[in-house]
């Protein structure tokens, strides 16, 4: 399912959204100072990935008990929920690329972590059902604990802090109110050359690719089945290749077009929000299996956006301010979930019988308004002195 591509962006997307939590830094030569505890990166990747190990095997148990009523599986749930599941993980993750990288180097790094995640949503597809029917329900959710389990045990063994200097954080800082409200202040306080505008559109603008991607991922398979006559191996097929194609892209955009072209992050962004349009309206339109394959190779560089938003986020914005926005994009991202299912579902059983492709007329219209956001931002910076000058910090200035 197009899950694989979700987990990609999301995450790849939903994923890159740094802690509210780490503030009043101070970028010395080599050196990061906290002036105050905060939860670090890999305190938030611990957490989040010893929720994800403890869910693992409560539903490992879980299945080896058939005396147990469903109510039960919401329970096993509890952990994963507490400590903040995949955005938290994905937060850290990319505030951790943000804090070990050179400005140089991160459009690509942060693109590989996404691409990471593509690889694993690809091959995750394509043996669960093999891994299922030849070793069951219960060994397959065993191997699954098994792997956030080593996932949790590498990360505490081979990773370090990145932030040298920094005060390591109790665990109820998590928890601290006053970072969520420092998060918002920082965030929608005004800064010189319309500063908050650019940092509220480049973080609307990434989460509007989330909210068509959870809203269409379920919904694009009914379309295939209903208009094409797939079964479900063929749309599992094309999604594995179609994520695939993604993964390459980004790389080749990266590594190659970027670099010999000399475009800079925001010009590409919108070219990769253009051909995802260009993809949309050929599956609006498609009438053969082919025509389906046809608009993943237009949109090939559509997984880019995310990383090079991201990216360009922290080359633009202070230091200390990084994680903030970040944390903030994780916020608005969390919602995607809850609100555009119902908006696209809706629409899609209402035009079900005359017009099943509405669904992708509505991503087109979402995505041109994320290229008129893009492109209020480029109007903004016209006159930077260099590509990626900081946004200031001054409070007085509109």
């Amino acid at each position: 399912m197009d899950d694989l591509s979700v987990m990609t962006e999301i995450e790849n997307h939903h994923l890159e959204n740094g802690s509210a939590v780490r503030s009043m830094v101070q970028n010395t030569p080599r050196k990061f100072h906290l002036t105050m505890e905060v939860p670090m990166c890999l305190t938030m990747l611990s957490l989040s990935l010893t929720g994800m190990a403890m869910t693992g095997m409560m539903l490992v148990v879980y299945s080896t008990m058939n005396d147990l009523g469903p109510w039960w599986l919401i329970v096993t749930a509890v952990p994963y929920s507490l400590t903040g599941g995949m955005i938290i993980l994905f937060t850290g993750a990319f505030c951790y690329v943000s804090d070990v990288t050179s400005p140089e180097n991160r459009s690509l790094r942060m693109t590989i972590l996404g691409a990471s995640v593509s690889a694993g949503s690809v091959l995750g597809g394509l043996f669960s059902a093999h891994l299922l029917r030849a070793v069951g329900n219960v060994y397959l959710l065993l191997i699954g604990a098994s792997l956030n389990v080593f996932a949790y045990a590498f990360t505490n063994i081979f990773l370090r802090e990145s932030l040298e200097g920094a005060i390591q954080g109790r665990l109820g800082t998590l928890l601290d109110w006053s970072l969520v409200k420092q998060m918002a202040r920082e965030c929608f306080k005004k800064r010189p050359n319309f500063g908050r505008a650019q940092i509220l559109l480049l973080t609307v603008a990434n989460s509007l690719t989330i909210f068509i991607l959870y809203g269409s991922m379920n919904l694009e398979y009914l379309y295939t089945r209903e208009k094409l006559r797939w079964a479900l191996k063929d749309y599992t097929l094309y999604s594995a290749l179609s994520t695939t194609i993604s993964f390459a892209g980004g790389f080749l955009g990266i590594i190659v077009v970027q670099k010999l072209l000399k475009i800079g992050d925001l010009a590409f962004v919108n070219v990769a929000y253009l051909s995802m349009i260009v993809e949309y309206v050929v599956k609006a339109l498609a009438v053969s299996t082919w025509h389906m394959y046809l608009s993943s190779t237009i949109s090939l560089f559509k997984g880019l956006s995310s990383p090079l938003l991201r990216s360009l986020l922290t080359k633009i914005l202070p230091i200390s301010d990084i994680a903030k926005v970040f944390a903030l994009m994780s916020a608005i991202e969390g919602l995607c979930p809850l609100l555009s299912p119902l908006l696209y579902n809706s629409l899609y059983e209402c035009t079900i019988s005359t017009f099943p492709a509405a669904f992708y007329m509505l991503s087109i219209g979402i995505v041109c308004v994320s290229c008129t956001f893009i492109g209020l931002v480029q109007y903004f910076r016209r006159n930077v002195s260099t590509p990626y000058e900081r946004l200031q910090d001054s409070p007085t200035i509109a």
